[in-house]
């Protein structure tokens, strides 16, 4: 028996004055068993209520792990679009560019 099942028990029906338990009477244990069917209500509202918080939970870290992914395939994706050798292949191929190897004299007017 839990300690709170027990506690509620000492309550109604046990005499610590006498050390002994009380008779039962008619009021007593209707007061008894409507304490304890609130009781047992409410702890399966409670145990109800944080099975679904668990599953919100569960969803939204399910949620994470695919932002996560589609993150990881972006950052990817982002790389291979800002690689210089596909630049330079675009530049040369597409635009007509080229590489210039020889020295670039800059001049500065005042």
């Amino acid at each position: 028996m839990s300690a709170f099942a027990d506690s509620l028990l000492k309550t109604f029906f046990y005499d610590p004055k006498k050390d002994e338990w009380k008779p039962i009477n008619r009021w007593k244990a209707t007061i008894f068993l409507v304490v304890a069917a609130a009781s047992i209500s409410l702890y399966i509202d409670n145990v109800a209520a944080v099975k679904e918080k668990i599953e919100t939970i569960e969803k939204i870290d399910r949620k994470i792990d695919i932002v996560s992914n589609q993150n990881a395939s972006l950052r990817k994706k982002i790389a291979e679009l800002e690689s210089p050798e596909r630049i330079v292949k675009i530049a040369e191929e597409k635009m007509g560019m080229r590489i210039c190897d020889k020295k670039i004299r800059v001049l500065i007017l005042k």
